[in-house]
């Protein structure tokens, strides 16, 4: 299993037009083959820092997901909403 976590910040005037974009990326993963789970998670304290946890069966479902329509579509779009380029970080499970 591999666990995916991506940190995102937003720029902060645009927190509403990311929303939406996040929504249409987790709801198309959570349908693909291999994704165990996908969550977003919003910082309390500085509402523009986001958070998606990821769990992927494998490496062959994690790199189908990033040749995805929507995967695609949401980098567009952070492209022009990011201040940074997301932070990912990939983790294999230990124990």
């Amino acid at each position: 299993m591999i666990t995916v976590v991506v940190q995102l910040t937003c720029v902060h005037d645009r927190i509403n037009d990311l929303t939406p974009a996040l929504m249409d990326l987790i709801e198309n993963t959570r349908q693909e083959h291999g994704c165990r789970d996908y969550k977003l998670y919003q910082n309390g304290e500085q509402k523009n820092n986001f958070v998606i946890i990821e769990e992927w069966s494998d490496r062959r479902a994690l790199d189908a997901h990033m040749q995805t329509d929507h995967f695609y579509r949401a980098a567009r779009i952070f492209q022009e909403l990011l201040l940074v380029p997301p932070d990912i970080r990939m983790y294999d499970l230990v124990y």
